[in-house]
């Protein structure tokens, strides 16, 4: 009987940990859409026009783009 109950357990805690691994990986993207938005809203603000589209370029970024860019940068 305990046998029994340590596999369901184990199943059930790979599942959850599964289940979370995924929740984990698309939450990355939408934290950085969303403050993406956050700062697009904010370029709205700046009153230089070079500043201003500076901002927007930057806000603009695709997340495979920043994921790219920052897996390229050397490690400090």
């Amino acid at each position: 009987m305990k046998s029994i109950s340590m596999v369901v357990v184990l199943f059930a805690s790979s599942l959850f940990l599964s289940s979370l691994f995924l929740i984990m990986g698309c939450s990355n993207r939408e934290v950085y859409d969303s403050l993406q938005g956050a700062k697009q809203n904010e370029c709205n603000k700046i009153v230089d026009n070079n500043e201003r589209q500076r901002c927007f370029d930057d806000a603009g970024k695709s997340y495979d783009r920043y994921r790219r860019e920052r897996e390229a940068e050397p490690v400090k």
